[in-house]
């Protein structure tokens, strides 16, 4: 039972995947630290065109 559970590809597939989705959450965990400021100073840019925008 147990070598047969070894021998068993099918959730291989699964695996490589949540890897690849772990590198990416990693990836973009690192830009939105690098960028934070960048990123936050955006957004307070478009709160207030949209505050403008609505007076």
């Amino acid at each position: 039972m147990i070598r047969a559970f070894l021998l068993d590809q099918d959730g291989q597939d699964y695996v490589e995947y949540l890897l690849l989705a772990g590198a990416a959450a990693a990836v973009f965990a690192a830009v939105g630290a690098r960028f934070k400021n960048e990123i936050q100073a955006t957004f307070e840019y478009v709160i207030q065109m949209l505050r403008g925008a609505r007076q």
